[in-house]
């Protein structure tokens, strides 16, 4: 998603949104560890764990 400067509340403060699915625990894992993503849902207990 693109920041759209027309938004009716002012123009967005991020200038893009990428949105990604990811079906392995591990993957999500390695990426928040890497610093790739910031949120994720949907982690198996043992990685959630793994982060702390």
């Amino acid at each position: 998603m693109k920041r759209n400067p027309e938004y009716w509340r002012g123009e967005p403060k991020m200038s893009r949104v990428v949105l990604r699915h990811f079906q392995e625990s591990q993957t999500l894992r390695l990426m928040i560890e890497k610093g790739d993503l910031d949120i994720a849902n949907n982690m198996a207990v043992s990685d959630i764990n793994a982060l702390a």
